[in-house]
C-alpha cells in the first residue's frame, strides 16, 4: 500500500508553521493596506505582495489536499471521484500556481523597477492610482493564458494513488 514518502512528511511539518507565521504576515499587510491612514500602503506593489502571499497560501492548501492521495484512508474518497474534474484538476494545478506565482515575481520586480528608476514617470504614477482590483485582475488573466493549454487534458487515475494524464491537443487557431 503506497504512503506518503519521508520528504512530503517532512514538507508537511515544516510547511504547517510557516503558513501559520505566512498568515499572520499577510494578516497585518492587509490590515495596513485596508485600514491605513497613509497612502504608502495602498500601492500597487502591496497589491501585488498580498496577491503574491495569497497565491502562496492557496498553492500550500492545494498540494496538501491533493497529497491526499497518499493518506490510507483518504485514498478511497480521492478514487472515488475520479469520474469528476478532480484529476485533471490535481495535475492542473500545478502549472496555474506555478504561473501565478511566476507572473506576480515579474510583476513585482516590473513595479519596482518602475518604482526606483522611473520614480516620477506617468506609467509609475498610473500604475500606482490603479484600482487594486483591476491590477489583481490582469495578473490572474496573464498568468490564465499562460496555462491554458493544461486546462485541455484529460486525467485518470489508475488506482488509488497513480495519475495518468494526457494533453489533448490544443490550438488557438
Amino acid at each position: 500500500m503506497p504512503s506518503i514518502s519521508i520528504q512530503t512528511a517532512i514538507c508537511i511539518v515544516t510547511s504547517i508553521p510557516s503558513a501559520i507565521v505566512y498568515i499572520l504576515v499577510l494578516a497585518q499587510l492587509i490590515r495596513k493596506n485596508v485600514s491605513g491612514r497613509k497612502r504608502q500602503f495602498r500601492s500597487a506593489f502591496y497589491t501585488l505582495q498580498i496577491a503574491q502571499g495569497f497565491f502562496d497560501l492557496l498553492t500550500q492548501l492545494v498540494y496538501f489536499i491533493s497529497v491526499f492521495r497518499w493518506v490510507p484512508p483518504l485514498n478511497k474518497f480521492w478514487y472515488s471521484l475520479r469520474n469528476y474534474y478532480v484529476p485533471e484538476m490535481t495535475y492542473v494545478h500545478i502549472y496555474l500556481f506555478l504561473y501565478l506565482r511566476v507572473v506576480g515575481v515579474v510583476c513585482l520586480s516590473l513595479q519596482r523597477c518602475l518604482a526606483i528608476c522611473f520614480s516620477h514617470s506617468k506609467a509609475n504614477k498610473i500604475l500606482d492610482s490603479s484600482p487594486s482590483l483591476l491590477i489583481l485582475f490582469g495578473e490572474i488573466l496573464l498568468s490564465v493564458s499562460f496555462s491554458l493549454p493544461v486546462f485541455f487534458c484529460s486525467g485518470n487515475f489508475v488506482d488509488d494513488v497513480v495519475l495518468t494524464t494526457k494533453i489533448t491537443n490544443f490550438s488557438l487557431t
